[in-house]
C-alpha cells in the first residue's frame, strides 16, 4: 500500500523577532503541512527591547532574561532558520526571496506563502552631525550594548536624550541612575503627550526634574556638533554640551522590501486584512 504523503506548503518568514516568532510558532505548532523558513539579519532573536532601560540602568542584573527563545528552539520544531542574513530583494511574481549572508554567500529561497515581519526602524532625523560617533539609537540588542558601553566610560559625563516618549523617558532615567548629567529634549511641551493627559504628565515631569533630569521641552534639535564624535547638540533655542546623544523620537515602518509592490497605510505600514 502506498504511503499517503502530505504535500507541504512552504512559508518563508522575513524577520525573526516578535511578529515573525509568533507566526512561526503558530504555523509549526498548528499546521503539520507547513515547511517554514525563517530569515533574519540579526545575530539573535526574541530580544525584549522594552527591558533595555532596566538593564542599562542596572535595575536588573543582566540582559540574559530579555530573550525568550532562540534559533535552536525553532530548528527542533523543524524550521530552517538563517540568521545574519539580509534579504536584498523579493520577486513577488516569481515568489523568490534573494538573500545574502554576512560571509558574502548569496542564495534564493522560493515560497508558496510569504510573511513580511520586518517591523520598524528608528527615525533618523536628517540633521548635520547625525553620523558622528556617540549618536545612538535604541532598537536592537546591539544598540543597548553600545549605549551601555558608552555609559561605562568616564569621559561620557553628559547624556542628551532626544524624544520624551516611553523610550526616551526610560533611558533618561537609566542614564541618571548611571550617574550621568541628563538632558531630555522634545519638540512637544511635555513628556508622553500622545499617551497621557496633561495633569498626569505634569506629575511625571515634576518627578523627572526633582530627580535631576534637565527638561528641555518645546525645543527642536537642529545639529549635532563634533569632529569625530559628538560634543554638543544645537536646538532652536540654544547649544548644549553632550558626550552621548540617544535618539528616541520614534519609529517608522520598515517597508523597504515591499513598499513598491504592496498596498500601504498612510503611515507606510503594510495594509493587512
Amino acid at each position: 500500500m502506498k504511503e499517503n504523503l502530505m504535500s507541504k506548503t512552504k512559508t518563508v518568514i522575513v524577520g525573526a523577532n516578535h511578529a515573525g516568532i509568533a507566526a512561526a510558532n503558530t504555523l509549526l505548532d498548528t499546521y503539520p503541512d507547513q515547511e517554514v523558513v525563517m530569515i533574519d539579519r540579526n545575530t539573535n532573536l526574541s530580544y525584549l527591547g522594552c527591558g533595555t532601560a532596566l538593564w542599562v540602568g542596572r535595575q536588573i542584573e543582566s540582559y540574559e532574561d530579555l530573550f525568550y527563545t532562540n534559533k535552536e528552539a525553532f530548528e527542533a520544531k523543524g524550521a530552517q532558520i538563517y540568521m545574519e542574513t539580509t534579504v536584498e530583494k523579493i520577486d513577488f511574481n516569481k515568489k523568490s526571496v534573494y538573500c545574502k549572508k554576512n560571509n558574502g554567500e548569496e542564495f534564493v529561497e522560493t515560497y508558496d506563502k510569504l510573511i513580511l515581519a520586518t517591523g520598524s526602524a528608528p527615525i533618523n532625523p536628517d540633521i548635520p552631525g547625525r553620523n558622528l560617533k556617540n549618536v545612538e539609537f535604541l532598537k536592537l540588542f546591539q544598540d543597548g550594548q553600545t549605549v551601555d558601553a558608552a555609559m561605562a566610560k568616564a569621559d561620557v559625563k553628559t547624556v542628551a536624550v532626544i524624544g520624551a516618549g516611553y523610550i526616551g523617558v526610560e533611558i533618561a532615567e537609566a542614564a541618571k541612575r548611571r550617574g550621568k548629567n541628563v538632558l531630555l529634549f522634545d519638540a512637544a511641551e511635555r513628556c508622553l503627550p500622545n499617551y497621557y493627559d496633561k495633569w498626569f504628565t505634569d506629575d511625571m515631569d515634576k518627578v523627572l526634574s526633582e530627580n535631576g533630569i534637565e527638561l528641555h521641552y518645546g525645543e527642536l534639535a537642529k545639529e549635532y556638533k563634533g569632529t569625530d564624535k559628538v560634543t554638543a547638540i544645537i536646538t532652536d533655542k540654544g547649544e548644549y554640551t553632550a558626550d552621548l546623544v540617544i535618539n528616541a523620537i520614534g519609529f517608522r515602518p520598515n517597508n523597504q522590501l515591499g513598499k513598491d509592490h504592496l498596498t500601504l497605510f498612510t503611515n507606510g505600514a503594510y495594509l493587512v486584512n
